[in-house]
């Protein structure tokens, strides 16, 4: 019997693994989720390793920077030495929390911490200018609080300008890693909410073209009208017919079963019209009834609406009309914003 010989297998062949799937445009730009996914891991909250010593950082840079901001102050010298004493303990304290932030130990000397923090991109300190990261490592680990205190003004305030500059920027990042989820979150749901408002305006404008090209152009737009009556100090009747949806276009005064006709200048195949109410007293236009009529005597009712309304339209099987006219069956003023004919859809 055959001995089974062991299958060879590369180094190459070991080691391949198929390549993590692409995520969509969707994904990765509206949801973020890589960065999401990225800033989780840098997240940081209270109660994690080195909170307690970001905070302790921040109190101490924000008294410094209240020493700063004072020029009074810091035009004297026993105001710099003070100043300077109060960044190198944030410094110190926000290399701490850099450090148990990031799973290591906590550092036992400013060299060490500050050594370990140039090495780390996310410090910002590698980002410093040559000049101001040999002042501030010179100040923050070579010198001590007494020997700062001996120091020329002019020099002392150099190093201070240059310990304050590095320790806003060892702050920065871990303010960064503390806000970023929730800055990515709140961007996350703008974004989506801002796509949807798109989406649906897309939608809705996409809805009223096609609807406007499948009932062709609009028969009645700035064609003569003619009205019962006209109330003084409105509207000219010219306005119902002038495409603006939004404005009163004509206003009668009251009177038994008030009209409007427009004149559509031929006789042509109508199966629709659609009227637009003004905002206020709506019901003044119920019932309103639409007619139709080749030579303006002889009218037949193609609809007829019971309800108060903002938009109506009357749809009815197609007609040969040359007027289109819209009168209340009652005794009231009748006033409307618009009004729309329409002929055969286009298929």
């Amino acid at each position: 019997m055959d001995e089974e010989l062991p299958i060879e297998t590369s180094a190459a062949e070991v080691q391949w693994a198929p390549p993590p799937p692409k995520r969509s445009w969707v994904r990765r730009v509206l949801l973020l989720e890589d960065r999401i996914a990225a800033s989780c891991q840098r997240q940081f909250e209270p109660g994690q390793p080195g909170h307690a010593q970001f905070d302790i950082a921040l109190r101490a840079s924000r008294c410094g920077e209240a020493l700063f901001a004072q020029r009074t102050a810091l035009s004297a010298e026993d105001a710099t030495p003070a100043a300077l004493s109060l960044f190198r303990e944030a410094l110190w304290w926000a290399l701490t929390a850099d450090a148990l932030h990031r799973g290591q130990v906590a550092p036992s000397t400013p060299a060490e911490a500050w050594d370990a923090a140039v090495s780390q991109r996310e410090t910002g300190l590698a980002t410093l200018s040559t000049e101001t990261l040999m002042l501030a490592r010179r100040t923050f680990v070579e010198r001590s609080f007494l020997a700062s205190a001996s120091l020329e003004f002019e020099e002392n305030r150099k190093e201070l300008i240059a310990l304050r500059v590095a320790t806003d920027r060892v702050i920065a990042g871990l303010n960064e890693a503390a806000v970023s989820l929730r800055y990515l979150r709140a961007v996350r749901i703008v974004r989506l909410a801002t796509t949807i408002v798109c989406i649906v305006a897309l939608l809705v404008a996409g809805g009223v073209k096609v609807q406007s090209y499948r009932r062709g152009p609009n028969l009645a737009l700035h064609r003569p009208i003619l009205t019962s009556s006209i109330l003084p100090g409105t509207a000219d009747p010219s306005e119902a017919v002038d495409g603006v949806t939004s404005v009163q276009g004509f206003h009668t005064q009251e009177e038994y079963q008030p009209w409007i006709r427009i004149d559509l200048g031929k006789a042509t195949s109508v199966r629709e019209v659609v009227a637009y109410n003004c905002a206020e007293f709506r019901s003044r236009a119920i019932p309103l009834v639409v007619e139709l009529s080749t030579d303006g005597e002889r009218w037949t009712e193609v609809g007829r609406r019971e309800k108060v309304f903002s938009t109506w339209s009357a749809a009815f099987k197609p007609a040969l009309a040359r007027y289109v006219r819209l009168r209340v069956a009652g005794r009231t003023y009748l006033h409307l914003n618009e009004i729309e004919v329409y002929g055969g859809r286009r298929q």
